[in-house]
């Protein structure tokens, strides 16, 4: 009895150690996914350079208005903007799902260290696969929706550098620059990004939220 007892304690004890661990990896990701979307907003910023030089030289080799640019790129803008505000919220809701694991998690302790010390020879049993159950895989859920969120920006860094760098390829052109130049690059662009940001994220969080409730 006393035996089952004290592995419940190192039990406790080793996922004690293992929530501390877990808690660093995911400041770690936390932090890269931070700098990530310090990229992020350089990124856009430099898309917004470039496409405010691209419309001064459309402007004067086609006579081509401003607003008919951005009409002509409007459905890729909204896309990258779209994706932008959907990545916002769900870093927000991150932070939340954090907060309520790591203050969960330290009741759940205390609560699991009195049932071991009140538990006896007929429920001990029964308070080990609790403990199992409730708690073996949930730290590694967590910071798989951290791991999961910092590939999504780095996805999505992916798709806003790579439109920038084709933006600027058509700024190179100068004098010979011509309105097709810009919807062909519409058309290709609108179909890669599409592909690049489709959602592959969801089913980390369906994991985590499942594993919550159960």
């Amino acid at each position: 009895m006393h035996d089952i007892k004290q592995l419940i304690v190192e039990l406790l004890d080793s996922y004690e150690s293992k929530v501390e661990s877990i808690r660093f990896l995911i400041d770690t990701a936390y932090r890269a996914i931070r700098d990530a979307n310090t990229d992020l907003t350089a990124a856009f910023r430099e898309r917004e350079e470039v496409s405010t030089r691209l419309k001064e030289i459309l402007a004067k080799n086609c006579s081509l208005r401003k607003k008919d640019f951005d009409a002509m790129m409007d459905d890729v803008m909204q896309l990258l903007e779209s994706k932008r505000v959907e990545l916002e919220i769900e870093q927000k809701r991150l932070e939340e799902i954090l907060k309520d694991y790591l203050s969960r998690e330290r009741v759940r302790l205390a609560l699991m260290r009195n049932k071991v010390l009140e538990a006896n020879e007929k429920n001990l049993y029964a308070v080990l696969k609790e403990i199992r159950d409730e708690m073996e895989n949930e730290a590694d859920r967590i910071l798989g929706t951290f791991l999961d969120m910092e590939q999504r920006l780095r996805t999505f860094n992916k798709a806003i550098k790579g439109l920038n760098q084709k933006l600027k390829n058509l700024l190179k052109k100068g004098e010979l620059l011509r309105t097709e130049d810009v919807k062909n690059l519409r058309l290709t662009e609108k179909t890669l990004l599409d592909r690049l940001l489709r959602d592959r994220g969801r089913n980390h969080h369906a994991v985590y939220e499942t594993g919550e409730n159960t």
